[in-house]
């Protein structure tokens, strides 16, 4: 959409994800808003569920990758 979401909750597994694609890179024509490369998993105090929040710029995709 065209806003940029900021703290947006991705349930994921417990560990660590590596940004793997992100189409907000100048070279894509997106702003480079999106610095952060490494996302650790852990559970929320308030609902109990496993994940992280990310900043996602607007009219952007990212791919993300459990690393071992």
């Amino acid at each position: 959409n065209g806003i940029d979401v900021n703290d947006y909750k991705i349930r994921v597994p417990r560990g660590r994800y590596k940004l793997v694609f992100t189409s907000d890179k100048v070279k894509y024509g997106g702003q480079g808003k999106l610095k952060k490369r490494i996302f650790t998993s852990t559970k929320n105090r308030i609902d109990k569920v496993e994940g992280f929040t990310i900043n996602v710029p607007k009219l952007s995709c990212i791919y993300l990758e459990k690393l071992k």
